[in-house]
């Protein structure tokens, strides 16, 4: 059985961000495991979105 999977626009609506938001993350380096399937569509595992939200919130001035 293989891991669920994300795209970048189900990962922008878990996240509340845009997708246009995720997708500049993605250029930035910020989700260096996500993974693009045959079609060449970023893909997601819980994981990657999960701890790349934590370390965000974590990680913002004032959230500490």
């Amino acid at each position: 059985m293989s891991e669920k999977t994300y795209t970048i626009k189900q990962v922008a609506e878990l996240v509340n961000e845009s997708d246009h938001t995720i997708r500049f993350y993605c250029k930035e380096g910020l989700f260096p495991f996500a993974k693009r399937d045959r079609n060449n569509v970023r893909r997601f595992t819980e994981l990657t979105w999960k701890g790349w939200k934590s370390s965000f919130v974590f990680g913002t001035p004032g959230c500490h």
